[in-house]
Formats: structure tokens, sequence, C-alpha cells
């Protein structure tokens, strides 16, 4: 499918004003401190509420690494306490955080996720593969089959940064079909992840591969790419825009990815 998304390039000069003209709704950030490798402390999280608050968001997704070889997966309690001590900041700043997980999808995770083991957000649930080629498998299929028949909505994080994805693999497509989401990167759009990342992450913006695209801010400075890639989005028809940044992430924030249209 090839989505006629783009402007002009006369009408494509000016920068996006911010914020937009829709709500932003953002499903994955590593907001949550001292779980994984993102926020530090309380103060970087107070920071990171106060940069999607002036960039136009309303709803963001904590996302803490789970299931992952580098840290150990948060319990739940621990969670729920951060989020709690941002009550007040999401108050005044009008952003609202909701708790989910960015799983990694290594070892026995089909078994757990039968098991109910995991984090979701509602019945969807965002999951990352080992960034180097050849972890698609044809078991990576019937995984994705086997959620959607239970019930389970799957979203795979920026599929853009993928050695095999990169390298030309197609089954991304067949994924997709599968109703497996598809999650970009912000930051890939202006480069944070290297060439091929961008020239990726701007093909599944065109071709209707995207379903939303995401912030995984990790660190205050992380907005910056964020910023730049709002404002290069400019080129974009603004439907579109609102369809990647507004409906369909809100619509996991909200609990109804079945609402999103994968057509």
């Amino acid at each position: 499918m090839n989505w006629s998304i783009f402007k002009s390039r006369k009408s494509a000069v000016s920068k996006s004003p911010f914020p937009l003209p829709f709500p932003l709704y953002d499903t994955h950030s590593h907001i949550l401190w001292d779980l994984d490798d993102g926020a530090v402390s309380i103060e970087d999280a107070l920071s990171f509420l106060q940069r999607y608050a002036s960039l136009g968001y309303r709803g963001v997704v904590a996302t803490p690494h789970t299931n992952h070889w580098l840290f150990e997966s948060p319990e739940d309690e621990l969670v729920k306490e951060r989020l709690k001590q941002l009550e007040s900041a999401m108050a005044e700043t009008q952003v609202q955080i909701k708790i989910g997980a960015e799983i990694m999808c290594r070892d026995a995770y089909s078994e757990e996720f039968a098991a109910g083991r995991f984090r979701g957000i509602g019945d969807s649930y965002l999951v990352e593969f080992e960034n180097r080629p050849g972890v698609f498998t044809p078991a990576l299929e019937r995984f994705v089959f086997d959620a959607r028949v239970s019930g389970k909505t799957l979203i795979l994080a920026h599929p853009e940064r993928y050695g095999d994805v990169q390298s030309g693999g197609a089954q991304l497509a067949t994924l997709k079909e599968r109703g497996m989401l598809m999650q970009i990167n912000l930051g890939s759009l202006v480069g944070k992840y290297g060439r091929r990342a961008e020239q990726l992450a701007w093909q599944f913006v065109s071709d209707g591969t995207a379903d939303m695209l995401a912030t995984d801010v990790h660190r205050i400075s992380d907005f910056e790419y964020v910023s730049d890639a709002l404002a290069a989005l400019n080129r974009v028809d603004e439907c579109r825009i609102e369809t990647l940044l507004c409906t369909n992430p809100q619509h996991v924030f909200m609990f109804r990815p079945e609402r999103i249209d994968l057509e």
C-alpha cells in the first residue's frame, strides 16, 4: 500500500507549530526512574513530564524494560509506587501516565506470555527482539497468530532498527498481516539510530507500515530528537500525522487497540 501523504515542496517549508492542533499520545517511554537505562531520578521524570506537556502530549505509557538480560524486570508494586509519586505532577502538566512494559522476546517468552506473566497496556503488549540479523524466526509468526487468537495485540517496537529488517528481510509485512502493530521511533526520522533506520522510518510512514510514532525517550536530551522529528513531519499530510501521533496511540492508551485500522 502506498500512502499519498507527502505535501508539495512549497507547502513543506515552514516548521510545524508546537503544540500540534491535536493531542499527542506516546506508547513507549522510559520515564519511570531507576528501573532500567531510562530516567535516573524523580527529577528526571518531572523534567520529562514538562517536556511532554510543552510538545502537546496528553498521555504517555511508561514501558520499563522487562525480560531483558541487562535489567531486572521491575516488580508491579515498585512500578506503581513510582507512578504514585508523579500524581501531582501529572495533574499540573495535564499529562497522564499509564503503566506498560517493553518486553524482550527471548528465552521462553511465548510460554511466559501464555502464562500471563508480562505487563500489558490493557490487552496490547509492546515487544522487542534482539537487535541483530536473524531474530525473526518462523516461530514468531505463530506466536503473533496465537497472541491474536487469545485476544492480545502485539506492538513491535522500532522495527526500523532491526538488522534483519535493515538488510531487506520481508517478514515484517507478514507480521503486520497477522495483526502485529508497528511502532516507529520518532528519533529514527531524524537520524538518531543511523542512516538506514532513518530511510526505513520514512519509508514505513510513507507506505503505511507504521501504525504509530513513539518517543522511546530514555533521557531528557532525547526530547531534542523528538522535537526535530515532529518538525520534520511538516511534510506529511496532517491527517496521516494525526493518525500516527494521536488516533492510533490513543486507542492503545485507552485500551482499545482493536479500533486501529490496519488497512
